[in-house]
């Protein structure tokens, strides 16, 4: 669960860089940094839900040593995780909406998915600008030459010229 962190990332959430390789793990970064924990407006069902995900993502993997140690640092240290761990509900939710603030930026919201890899046990995380908001104007903001200068139509604008380019 130590994702590879992109420049949009760490200006978004935190620098990454900084945080020991060791503590590069996102369950524990949103149950133990307080800066990140702030960045989410819908903290608590997200946490929940992230919870839920990390237990159905385990299944028997529990009991691996690493894993063993992070479920028992977050239990001992946060009265949220360790209520939520014995509750031992689970989460196959695989997508939504995370509303968060940025101390220049103010509030935004990013689309999220996870995928998985069809031959080994990874799951990856992708967080997207949401086609009806400011997010990427954002994101273009706080990491300048990072964001792609992607093109987006608005589906209320029924005209062909604000349509994209469909030859295949």
């Amino acid at each position: 669960m130590s994702p590879d962190w992109d420049p949009p990332a760490s200006a978004v959430l935190t620098d990454f860089a900084a945080v020991p390789r060791r503590e590069r793990n996102f369950m524990r970064m949103l149950f133990l940094d307080a800066h990140l924990r702030g960045c989410y407006v819908d903290w608590p069902p997200l946490a929940r839900t992230c919870v839920g995900f990390f237990r159905a993502a385990l299944g028997d993997g529990a009991g691996e040593p690493r894993l063993a140690e992070l479920i028992g640092e977050l239990s001992l240290r946060d009265r949220d995780f360790r209520t939520w761990w014995a509750s031992r509900s689970v989460s196959h939710q695989t997508f939504g909406t995370k509303t968060l603030r940025h101390p220049e930026a103010g509030r935004f919201s990013l689309d999220w998915q996870v995928l998985h890899s069809a031959h080994d046990d990874q799951a990856t995380m992708v967080m997207t600008a949401p086609p009806d908001g400011g997010t990427l104007d954002v994101i273009r903001r706080l990491a300048p030459g990072s964001a792609p200068r992607a093109s987006v139509v608005s589906p209320a604008d029924p005209s062909p010229d604000a349509r994209p380019d469909r030859r295949w």
